[in-house]
């Protein structure tokens, strides 16, 4: 009945994003995501919070809509003490800043068939289009619950006694927009998320233009990603790696120095 309006997203505030931010520890799918270009949308049922996509909890709306949803989640911030520890295996991973293509690169990537070249860009899976995840508190939560039945009878008897398809949108509107919502507790991860229906694996958002190396990588793993993405050391793909300087807590990001940061492997190149 109303599975046509939950097909579709709804419209959010945009605004302009040009880079985020992808927090991964050293394996082989990390490794074949960055090589490959591809990223792997994670189901909710997946995501460590329960809560998650789960504020209005009507069997009925998550099998129509949020069962169907694929999320791929970055972040606005590179040098979050807590995401390094809870994604990147305790700063021993990297972090991969993703640029927004431009619209000439993504009119080629549709010439190539890796976008469907009849899809508007606002439609794609790219940096422009990721939305912002909103944190509230517990009180905010449940007063967003209590404005939506949780009986699934309830909620159809409120849906049918909508009078005009505006309001029917606004209410699948205000259902959507809680795939974006959690609780003021993750707020430290400054959340940005791509939604899709299809696939898990789909092609990468953005241009991966800088590699983060972790506080307490190793060396040789850094040479592994340095060498997979920027072959030369060189400029194709900036390279960081992270530090707390002294007399601050704070972690910060300098140039790789590939003497200083590739020390202590006891190879020749």
């Amino acid at each position: 009945m109303f599975s046509r309006f939950l097909a579709s997203r709804p419209e959010f505030l945009k605004m302009k994003i040009e880079k985020l931010y992808k927090y991964y520890s050293l394996n082989s799918y990390s490794i074949s995501s960055v090589v490959n270009h591809f990223v792997y949308y994670s189901s909710a049922n997946d995501f460590n919070d329960p809560f998650d996509t789960k504020i209005l909890d009507i069997q009925l709306l998550q099998k129509a809509s949020f069962e169907q949803e694929k999320f791929f989640c970055m972040s606005g911030l590179n040098d979050n003490i807590l995401m390094w520890s809870h994604y990147s295996n305790c700063h021993k991973g990297f972090c991969v800043e993703y640029s927004d293509f431009t619209d000439k690169e993504i009119q080629s990537l549709k010439i190539r068939g890796i976008f469907p070249n009849d899809a508007p860009n606002e439609k794609l899976g790219i940096i422009r289009n990721a939305r912002k995840v909103q944190y509230m508190s517990t009180s905010e939560i449940e007063d967003i619950i209590s404005q939506i039945p949780h009986d699934e009878k309830e909620f159809l008897k409120l849906y049918k006694s909508l009078k005009t398809k505006e309001e029917q949108k606004s209410l699948i509107d205000k259902i959507q927009k809680t795939s974006f919502i959690k609780h003021n507790d993750w707020c430290y991860e400054k959340e940005y998320r791509i939604v899709n229906t299809k696939s898990h694996i789909s092609h990468a958002p953005g241009k991966i233009s800088a590699v983060y190396f972790g506080l307490k990588m190793s060396s040789i793993d850094k040479r592994t990603i340095g060498i997979l993405l920027n072959p030369k050391f060189d400029s194709t793909c900036k390279l960081f790696q992270m530090y707390r300087e002294p007399g601050t807590f704070s972690l910060k990001h300098r140039d790789f120095d590939m003497k200083k940061d590739l020390d202590g492997i006891g190879i020749v190149y």
